[in-house]
């Protein structure tokens, strides 16, 4: 297959990638350890790992499809280029794959770029991921152009390109040409990454904090690089914890109390967590981040109400509306468009769907009984025998 590719024009105003994720090092003495922060590094950090995540897999379970808009409501579309392209984006990739992949470059980057794939002259055919890493966006006389870096973060395409080879999704903005990245916020997530370093090191060197060994006798250097060699061949690290230890020649152990930063390091880890769960609007029980109330079933369900609507609803308008500005797949002014089906996350419990669907048949009916089937995912109803009608 033969990419089509356009070469942008001379004159540019060039946005650059330090601006979509600024990859700077905190260089304020003690603020969090001089810890450089970007996208692939955050990730190594498990309350980041956590949100994204969450944020991608679940926007990978919720359907996007076409409609088109009637005199009177609405129909799904299946046989356009967008639909088509939208139930199966790439040979390889699979429309979940596609929108998780969207969500956790927009959760990490603040943007995510997708390339469009055609023979020449052709529709589009396939769409495939770009990572952002290797994206620069400029602008043209008002119209953006990509510039695409060597590298091997997506397909491999390099050059300039247009709106007619790249969708730009774009999350939270200043400026409406690049989106801002949550990793932004290098302070909080710089913390969290150290604490989480500490906690390793931590347990890593537990014979450091536990006690001193003493004895009434003088040792030589020799004897206590010894002394210390094997106390921690036998005793440190997480493998031999609480085993016992025989002293002998006068040795004795004196346990040492944690100083009070060590004893706060879980209240530390907590914190943290909670933040880095308020960056990116995720309830913090999704991320195992204490709450501070206890979870009940009334609760859980406002707080997947906030999750759709503070965390993941963002990242989903902003894909609908970069997927129904393209003209490949939606001409301008035309009745169609993209839209995520949120029922697929929004589903009642069997006995409040029963409550709805009976007050929707009862008395001015607002649905019928094929409607209530049909969003039940099931087929007509059956046709009951002859005799059967008669008895009834």
């Amino acid at each position: 297959m033969i990419l089509r590719r356009i070469l942008g024009a001379d004159e540019s105003r060039a946005i650059t990638t330090d601006k979509v994720f600024p990859r700077t090092a905190i260089g304020a003495p003690g603020a969090a350890g001089g810890m450089q922060v970007t996208p692939e590094t955050a990730l190594n950090y498990s309350d980041v790992w956590a949100c994204v995540r969450i944020l991608s897999a679940t926007a990978g379970t919720i359907p996007l499809q076409v409609f088109r808009r009637q005199a009177e409501g609405r129909d799904r579309i299946m046989d356009t280029i967008a639909a088509r392209l939208l139930a199966r984006p790439a040979p390889y990739m699979t429309p979940s794959t596609f929108i998780s992949g969207v969500v956790t470059q927009l959760a990490l980057y603040g943007n995510a770029f997708v390339a469009k794939y055609r023979d020449p002259g052709q529709p589009v055919s396939f769409f495939g991921l770009i990572h952002p890493s290797r994206v620069q966006v400029k602008i043209d006389a008002g119209e953006p152009t990509f510039h695409i870096s060597p590298g091997s973060g997506g397909l491999g395409a390099s050059g300039e390109f247009t709106r007619r080879d790249v969708i730009h999704v774009k999350a939270w903005s200043v400026d409406g040409i690049v989106g801002l990245s949550p990793i932004s916020c290098t302070q909080a997530v710089a913390l969290g990454a150290q604490l989480q370093r500490y906690g390793a090191q931590f347990f890593a060197n537990s014979a450091h904090p536990s006690g001193v060994l003493s004895t009434s006798q003088r040792l030589t250097p020799e004897a206590v690089e010894r002394l210390k060699d094997s106390w921690t061949a036998k005793f440190q690290g997480v493998e031999n914890a609480a085993k016992v230890a025989v002293l002998e020649e006068g040795l004795a152990w004196q346990p040492i109390t944690l100083p009070l930063h060590d004893q706060e390091f879980l209240a530390q880890r907590r914190y943290s967590a909670r933040e880095i769960a308020a960056i990116y609007g995720v309830p913090g029980h999704l991320i195992g981040a204490e709450t501070g109330s206890s979870m009940t079933y009334s609760n859980v369900e406002q707080s997947t109400q906030a999750f759709l609507a503070h965390a993941l609803q963002p990242y989903l308008k902003a894909t609908e509306e970069a997927l129904a500005q393209d003209e490949d797949l939606f001409p301008v002014g035309g009745p169609d468009y993209p839209e995520f089906i949120l029922d697929a996350i929004l589903r009642p419990d069997a006995r409040t769907r029963a409550e709805v669907y009976s007050t929707a048949l009862a008395g001015a009916p607002w649905m019928t009984p094929a409607e209530v089937r049909a969003r039940e995912n099931l087929g007509p109803m059956p046709e009951m025998p002859q005799d059967t009608q008669e008895e009834q």
